[in-house]
């Protein structure tokens, strides 16, 4: 089979490694290359919060050892960047000057931590929580009574100020908005949940807008907006994520904050694909791992396949399951508008709330108890009615347990 039949795909996250696997159970033969900047085989980047302040193997990351990809005889290259696609003659051109054809294309080169512009984030002790070596760097030299500070309130800071807690690290929270996890969590739910960090010794600084980070003796300085200052040895910036364009710039694939996909996650560019955290499907960027292995699967089944034969993505309802702060948490759907039933207030580690629209529901919040979790998903999934099951909670409750 000549390289023009090539599936060529570029990333080394889930959403590549997703589409290889795909790709070769739709086509057994087909010659199948991963090419990833990193130098490491995919592993599990959701991993990777959990791993600050204690010492790991970085072999136990991985999702599949080498030998997996050779019995499936799908090619791996490692610490490879690419630098350009030419799209007309289907061929990619690497940093080092090294080309590789390819039939179809599959884009998944994921996205980079956004640090913000501000003066000092280039100091030694700065960090973003991206990639593994980002971990072991940080670990260097961190140990109990240590001071770190996160910037940021969402998921995967909040993940790293658990974790360092855990480890015996002093830890402040900084976020710029009015409370923590404002995606994930309605009012009440960020509530209960600062109220549990400060039980835990942990500082929240929430309408904390940071201005620049100063080098003092031996620490670091973040400054506020307001004038205060935070003291930490360390300083993590957990503040989102920004899609890597510069491949898909370079070979005039349309692009907005990410990759634009069609529900056969092609691009604007015949035989190209993109999936993960690159790809922005109806104006969405979801930069779930749920969801860039769902469209990983997609994107390499229809890149080796007939277009009569492709299947489209379909988005599930977002999701979201952690455990921080010693409370385990749920989130699904929109979680800030809509008819609501559940909790005003939380009980010391409890709190529901429910969100619809029409008499469908459209979000729901659980904290402590997730017992509901599974029921409310596939409520959500099969876009029920509880028109008239909404008034009290027993009586939804009584009727998701129908589901």
């Amino acid at each position: 089979m000549s390289h023009r039949e090539q599936i060529l795909i570029l990333g080394g996250g889930i959403a590549a490694l997703s589409a290889a696997e795909a790709a070769r159970q739709a086509d057994p033969e087909r010659p199948i290359t991963i090419c990833a900047e990193e130098s490491h085989y995919p592993y599990y980047r959701l991993r990777l919060s959990f791993l600050l302040g204690q010492s790991f193997d970085k072999e136990s990351l991985l999702i599949h050892p080498p030998a997996w990809y050779d019995e499936r005889n799908i090619v791996v290259l490692t610490g490879r960047r690419a630098r350009s696609i030419d799209a007309e003659r289907r061929i990619v051109t690497l940093e080092s000057g090294e080309t590789i054809p390819y039939g179809r294309l599959v884009i998944a080169v994921g996205a980079a931590a956004f640090l913000p512009p501000l003066p000092g984030t280039e100091l030694p002790g700065v960090y973003t929580v991206r990639q593994v070596d980002d971990v072991a760097a940080i670990n260097t030299d961190l140990r109990p009574g240590r001071r770190v500070i996160v910037v940021g309130g969402g998921i995967l800071g909040l993940e790293a100020a658990w974790t360092l807690h855990e480890q015996g690290i002093a830890v402040t929270v900084v976020e710029h908005g009015p409370r923590l996890l404002s995606r994930q969590l309605d009012a009440g739910g960020s509530r209960l949940l600062e109220r549990l960090a400060a039980d835990e010794g942990i500082t929240i600084l929430t309408e904390a807008d940071s201005m620049a980070i100063e080098k003092g003796e031996g620490v670091l300085r973040l400054r506020l907006a307001d004038g205060r200052t935070v003291e930490g040895e360390r300083i993590i910036f957990s503040t989102g994520i920004r899609a890597n364009l510069e491949l898909a710039r370079s070979a005039g694939i349309a692009a907005g904050r990410g990759i634009c996909v069609d529900e056969w996650m092609q691009t604007s560019v015949p035989a190209i694909f993109a999936a993960g955290d690159v790809a922005e499907f109806k104006g969405n960027l979801p930069g779930l791992w749920s969801v860039a292995a769902e469209q990983g699967k997609r994107a390499g089944r229809n890149a080796v396949l007939p277009q009569t034969d492709w299947t489209p993505y379909r988005p599930a309802a977002p999701s979201n399951m952690l455990h921080v702060f010693g409370i385990k948490i749920f989130s699904l759907g929109a979680v800030s508008s809509g008819v609501t039933l559940g909790d005003e207030e939380a009980s010391a580690k409890e709190y529901k709330k429910f969100f619809f629209s029409d008499g469908r529901l459209v979000g729901a919040v659980l904290m402590g108890d997730l017992k509901w979790a599974n029921r409310l998903k596939a409520a959500m999934e099969s876009g029920r009615d509880f028109s008239g099951a909404t008034g009290t909670m027993e009586a939804f409750l009584a009727a998701l347990a129908d589901e």
